[in-house]
């Protein structure tokens, strides 16, 4: 049975373009080492034109395959850094054309391990360590 969860997506969108552009709202999918663990709501987003637009977006992610979820949680946690990739398509409308369909794909790498705060549920013997809200490397025991 699908999960749902709240993923926050930060960074930035270029475009290339001299003339802004509106990124139409999408579904993409989330991947983590060829698989999908669930898809995330991208709202719209509106873009300069020439430049690059920051984004800062909380949005519902449904998990699909809690597997490839707990991989990757157990991944974040236990490394300096994983990738995971957002794929999709989007439609873009700029200076009155829409352009349905364009292929997205981007590989995101996150920090891991302690140098990042892992915003996950994390799985520790049976169920959930945490319900909500984010794990950090003081929540973890202490290696000896």
């Amino acid at each position: 049975m699908a999960q749902l969860r709240q993923a926050n997506i930060t960074g930035v969108v270029v475009n290339h373009a001299v003339f802004g552009a509106t990124m139409k709202p999408t579904s993409l999918a989330v991947i983590y080492e060829g698989a999908t663990v669930g898809n995330v709501a991208f709202p719209q987003v509106e873009l300069v034109g020439g430049g690059t637009t920051a984004i800062s977006i909380l949005s519902d992610m449904t998990i699909s395959d809690t597997t490839a979820f707990t991989a990757f949680a157990v991944a974040a946690l236990q490394r300096p850094s994983v990738s995971l990739t957002m794929s999709g398509s989007i439609d873009v409308h700029a200076v009155g054309v829409t352009f349905d369909g364009l292929d997205f794909e981007k590989v995101v790498t996150l920090q891991g391990s302690s140098r990042a705060r892992v915003c996950c549920d994390v799985v520790r013997g049976s169920t959930r360590l945490m319900r909500q809200g984010c794990l950090t490397s003081r929540h973890l025991p202490r290696r000896s």
